[in-house]
């Protein structure tokens, strides 16, 4: 049986830009696997959820 994951990650303010950079590079390189991202805004190539009330202190992303 084949085995099915996805990637993730949180990206909120300028974790966006960077976050739609990696997937762009990783499409260019052949991945198509799915990127799911709770974030602030629409990221191309991504499918987005609502972290407009991330708590990001002291550098971790605690989702509530």
């Amino acid at each position: 049986m084949p085995s099915t994951y996805c990637y993730w990650s949180v990206a909120t303010g300028p974790y966006g830009g960077m976050t739609e950079h990696c997937v762009s590079t990783a499409r260019a390189a052949g991945v198509f696997k799915e990127f799911h991202v709770p974030t602030d805004r629409q990221l191309e190539g991504c499918e987005c959820y609502d972290a407009y009330q991330c708590d990001k202190a002291l550098g971790l992303f605690k989702l509530h």
